[in-house]
């Protein structure tokens, strides 16, 4: 699916932090989630949910259960609000390090992306 989201362009875009060790979404990522959502058009887009996880955690399998659990917790909430399991594009970053990559170290990036028209 990577060339599907190569083919569209950013309409919205936003960070949701969690706690440590955390896969709870929250009253403030929910408020962030619904409003993204205004951007979003179920005729030409679709989201990208990319759950992150870097640096110390006690959880077994830490960092890669909270990075996919964090995607799949999005994704459950975009589920739930009506958007269809086919636009839902969703994966996981994970490090044992912290600030290893380019997302942050406990959240989840969700972007609404739409077709880029040509000529």
């Amino acid at each position: 699916y990577i060339n599907l989201l190569a083919e569209k362009q950013n309409i919205a875009e936003e960070v949701l932090i969690f706690g440590d060790d955390s896969y709870v979404l929250g009253a403030h990522n929910k408020k962030i989630l619904n409003d993204i959502m205004g951007a979003y058009n179920p005729e030409t887009d679709v989201i990208s949910v990319v759950g992150c996880s870097t640096g110390t955690t006690k959880i077994t399998n830490g960092n890669a259960a909270l990075a996919i659990g964090r995607a799949n917790r999005v994704k459950e909430a975009l589920l739930y609000s009506g958007i269809a399991h086919d636009k839902i594009f969703d994966e996981g970053c994970w490090s044992p390090t912290a600030n290893s990559t380019p997302f942050p170290n406990r959240g989840v990036v969700i972007t609404v992306k739409r077709g880029v028209k040509n000529g």
